[in-house]
């Protein structure tokens, strides 16, 4: 849950700065470094019970997850 406040922050803030309108018009990018966390997040992005999807846990139109090495481009899925 800790995730989903920072991403909250984050929409507000566009929301704010009238970046987007609401945050069904955003699409979320989460950036790991570590590929454990991308399944994980993958498997949540395409739970078989939408509800559970990420991208309603954090009431957007889209989630991407991208595994990020700082020494090395990003990958996004």
């Amino acid at each position: 849950m800790q995730l989903r406040s920072e991403v909250n922050k984050i929409l507000e803030n566009a929301r704010t700065g009238k970046l987007i309108g609401s945050s069904l018009d955003a699409k979320v990018y989460l950036h790991t470094e570590s590929s454990d966390t991308v399944l994980k997040l993958k498997e949540l992005s395409s739970a078989s019970n939408d509800a559970d999807a990420l991208h309603r846990l954090f009431i957007t139109s889209q989630v991407s997850t991208c595994f990020s090495k700082r020494s090395s481009s990003t990958i996004c899925t």
